[in-house]
């Protein structure tokens, strides 16, 4: 500490520093926070969660609404609501596949690195790859 400053910086190297600095620690978590205000049993409700997210479990059931809204007859099925429950599990069908497509780009990129780095271990995944993929 020189001149009573505690961020003494002689070559200025601070100012190379980022001005803002945000990095998630838990990435694509959410972090809700369930209890005795929102939840009749928390604990539960957290054991369960922790199985099977939110989405999950709101995927499986909207594929059963949409099961049963097809077994309704025919003239019956076009409810505004079911339209607008088809058209969520569109979108985030599209979400999903994006995200997918996303995840194997990533996987290229590694195999890629892999190749270059470590060419047994680059083999062998693509053998498993391969007999995976029939």
């Amino acid at each position: 500490m020189a001149d009573g400053n505690p961020f003494f910086d002689p070559f200025g190297l601070w100012r190379f520093a980022p001005h803002t600095l945000t990095q998630d620690i838990l990435r694509g978590w959410s972090l809700i926070s369930i209890t005795e205000n929102n939840s009749s049993a928390p604990d539960t409700e957290r054991r369960i969660v922790e199985q099977e997210s939110y989405g999950r479990q709101i995927g499986k059931l909207s594929a059963a609404v949409l099961c049963l809204i097809d077994d309704l007859p025919a003239d019956q099925r076009d409810k505004e609501a079911y339209k607008e429950l088809r058209d969520l599990v569109k979108r985030i069908n599209a979400l999903k596949a994006g995200s997918a497509s996303q995840r194997l780009d990533r996987w290229k990129d590694d195999l890629t690195r892999l190749k270059t780095l470590n060419p047994a271990e680059y083999e062998r995944q693509i053998r498993e790859l391969k007999a995976l993929l029939g």
